[in-house]
């Protein structure tokens, strides 16, 4: 009641109270992952990372006493507002390219052979930066991913990724109900 009183705009009054917000928690969240790091959390992922601007993330992120891992999902997609090289200088950035330039590659017969030099020289994120990965929820729901774990070639593209020296690799568990997160590992 104050505040509209004082500033006679809701815009204004509106932003004071998401700010306040926004400052609060990123004050828990930062107590919260200090907390975890301390228990030996080795990693985080930030999901839709791309919503925070990445000097602002990379703030939170350097407030952190912790060596932690760090995975953020960052879409590169054309007419996307922000590019995930932002992002590298916070940690791993998600490479939706991977399974894109991979699934056909791994589906079509013959075509394994061109794979040898499977990486950036194909137009990927720097390898020190990359998180691979072949499908997530996402990538599930809008019929991006070509292979999952629908299909037969879907744990020999698993087992590529595995062995190929390219990035951080996430491997999905995912799960049918609609209520439980997908598990993620890390390797």
């Amino acid at each position: 009641m104050i505040i509209l009183c004082i500033y006679n705009s809701i815009i204004v009054m509106l932003s004071i109270i998401i700010f306040n917000v926004i400052l609060l928690n990123v004050c828990f969240c930062l107590s919260v992952w200090q907390q975890m790091a301390g228990y030996g959390v080795a990693g985080i992922r930030i999901d839709a990372a791309k919503h925070q601007d990445a000097g602002e993330m990379s703030g939170i992120t350097n407030k952190v006493n912790s060596n932690m891992y760090i995975n953020q999902e960052v879409i590169g997609s054309s007419g996307e507002a922000v590019s995930p090289s932002e992002y590298y200088n916070i940690g791993h950035v998600t490479e939706f390219a991977y399974a894109t330039k991979l699934d056909p590659n791994i589906m079509d017969e013959n075509k394994m052979k061109y794979l040898k030099d499977f990486g950036e020289s194909w137009g990927l994120m720097p390898n020190d930066k990359a998180c691979a990965f072949l499908d997530n929820h996402d990538t599930q729901r809008n019929g991006q991913a070509p292979l999952t774990y629908k299909n037969d070639l879907y744990t020999f593209a698993n087992i590529f990724m595995l062995a190929w020296p390219y990035g951080d690799v996430r491997v999905s568990s995912l799960v049918t109900s609609v209520h439980c997160p997908p598990l993620m590992f890390f390797i």
